[in-house]
């Protein structure tokens, strides 16, 4: 299904407005190029617009994605769209790619557990995802910080889930 590009304006615009969404890499350009790769979900409402999204984003590393920019127009939450938007998403994983998620996010954490993603425990992160792939992008702590962050694996604040394709 072709979006009109007025949609993916308002799209960019809506998620760059949302503060745990890392802003910086969602233009309408980037949204939109993702989708046409087959490498987000967005569903369409002819009031609305576009109404759900999600994607998998390219990593400095080729053999890793991240999942993100998931978003929910506040009309149409709490109808399972996220839960029905995330299965469709990893099901998009390419063979041999292994998609990576860092959340804090309660409602986050169980659709990774609803769709058998595994949590990585803190002191694993690196044996399984390169750090500049993992905490490199992070726009939390500062750059001296990263390698000692203290929320790495935290509950609270970082968790991070792998699925493979």
């Amino acid at each position: 299904m072709s979006i009109d590009k007025k949609h993916w304006l308002k799209l960019a615009k809506a998620i760059q407005g949302e503060k745990a969404i890392m802003g910086y890499r969602n233009t309408a350009e980037n949204l939109e190029k993702l989708y046409r790769e087959k490498l987000a979900v967005a569903f369409f409402d002819e009031d609305d617009g576009i109404v759900v999204f999600g994607g998998l984003w390219n990593t400095i590393d080729d053999g890793f994605l991240e999942a993100g920019s998931f978003w929910v127009h506040s009309k149409h939450r709490n109808k399972k769209y996220s839960s029905e938007m995330f299965q469709t998403l990893t099901s998009l994983i390419p063979e041999k790619k292994t998609a990576i998620l860092i959340t804090h996010v309660d409602k986050v954490v169980h659709l990774m557990e609803k769709n058998q993603w595994t949590e990585v425990m803190a002191g694993g992160w690196e044996e399984k995802v390169p750090f500049r792939v993992s905490c490199g992008p992070c726009d939390v702590v500062s750059e001296e910080e990263k390698k000692t962050c203290i929320y790495r694996g935290d509950k609270k604040h970082c968790r991070m889930f792998l699925k493979v394709g």
